[in-house]
């Protein structure tokens, strides 16, 4: 199994979450459940600490996704603990 298949294994949890993330517009916030919020930190950390996940992504790419992964566990961590 690929990286991608491996991730997508990973967001089959988030039922609804990828529908929603490609018809966000950006005219009002995007509503995550909490559920949704430990799919994608899942997802992304797998992506970025995980030697087949980073496959053929450029460190700047990596350290994006370093970055938004940061960013969603801090808005985890204010929202939940």
């Amino acid at each position: 199994m690929g990286a991608i298949q491996d991730v997508c294994y990973v967001f089959t949890e988030c039922f609804g979450l990828d529908t929603r993330i490609a018809n966000y517009k950006g005219k009002r916030p995007l509503g995550l459940y909490q559920w949704d919020y430990e799919c994608l930190m899942a997802g992304l950390d797998y992506i970025v600490n995980n030697e087949r996940g980073g496959e053929g992504k450029s460190q700047k790419e990596l350290k994006l996704l370093q970055k938004l992964l940061e960013r969603i566990n801090l808005a985890y961590k204010n929202a939940y603990d």
